[in-house]
């Protein structure tokens, strides 16, 4: 069971990383300028982590993978 949850996670995190980032830039601009952090540095901390923590995550899983099982 545990595996097929984890399979699907990945499923998941890898199809959040094939949207565009340039669809986001409007609402992520909008997330921004509401909670009035445009122009600053924590806007930044929102928004980068935002566009790259997908990507990283597709990319530990795939070398989780390849670490062998030691029984």
């Amino acid at each position: 069971m545990k595996v097929l949850g984890l399979r699907h996670a990945g499923t998941g995190i890898f199809l959040t990383y094939l949207v565009p980032d340039t669809l986001l830039f409007i609402p992520l601009f909008q997330i921004v300028k509401v909670l009035g952090l445009l122009n600053s540095y924590w806007g930044m901390v929102l928004v980068y982590p935002t566009l790259t923590v997908p990507f990283c995550t597709w990319i530990m899983i795939g070398y989780f993978q390849s670490i062998p099982k030691e029984a």
